[in-house]
């Protein structure tokens, strides 16, 4: 048996069930963290009738490829989003996508004019793997 971390789910023997019956496994790809931060600063979302113009903001990154990421927004009121999302904040609709590329990783906003935390984590690994 190799050296390693498994975790079976509920009703499985962990040295004898198959990997579908794993909850977690050090064998299998996991994701490796290449930074983790918050965006100094905050993104804010301004409307001005439904021609409200996009807003960005950029996170640099030197990896040099297009990285898998994970992007997080919190409301005013302590709401939590996953990215890219559209929710409901205090004063409105907010809709957040984001663009990743070999270079930067790029938030658009649109909504009411409220201000959003966004938080955020870099993976070393490629979005193509």
């Amino acid at each position: 048996m190799p050296y390693g971390i498994k975790i079976s789910n509920t009703g499985y023997d962990v040295k004898t069930c198959d990997d579908e019956q794993l909850s977690y496994s050090s064998e299998f790809n996991n994701w490796k963290i290449s930074n983790d931060s918050e965006i100094s600063g905050e993104v804010t979302l301004t409307m001005a009738g439904h021609y409200n113009p996009i807003v960005h903001t950029d996170i640099s990154h030197s990896l040099g490829y297009v990285p898998t990421c994970m992007l997080w927004a919190e409301t005013t009121a302590g709401k939590i989003y996953l990215l890219p999302s559209a929710f409901t904040t205090s004063l409105g609709t907010a809709v957040v996508d984001t663009y990743i590329d070999s270079s930067k990783i790029r938030i658009y906003a649109w909504g009411e004019n409220e201000a959003i935390k966004i938080k955020y984590k870099i993976f070393y690994d490629k979005i193509d793997e």
